[in-house]
């Protein structure tokens, strides 16, 4: 444990973590991957927002229109 002199003046003990360097690599590893994931496939909303449809993605079949054929199974 270590002591702690607060502003106050008054001594209080502190817990601190010992982190190991392969922990912290791992966790900076880990931390990369997610934001590169995040890049190549960003998170996105429930399906069939405005988003996903002008990007070409999901259609709801409430929303699609028969007359041109979409939402129907070939």
């Amino acid at each position: 444990m270590r002591r702690i002199q607060s502003a106050s003046g008054a001594s209080r003990e502190a817990v601190v973590r010992f982190v190991s360097k392969p922990e912290r690599e791992r966790a900076r590893l880990i931390q990369e991957a997610r934001a590169i994931c995040d890049r190549i496939f960003p998170p996105a909303g429930p399906p069939g927002t405005q988003d996903d449809m002008a990007q070409g993605g999901y259609v709801p079949t409430s929303a699609a229109d028969p007359r041109r054929g979409e939402g129907s199974v070939p």
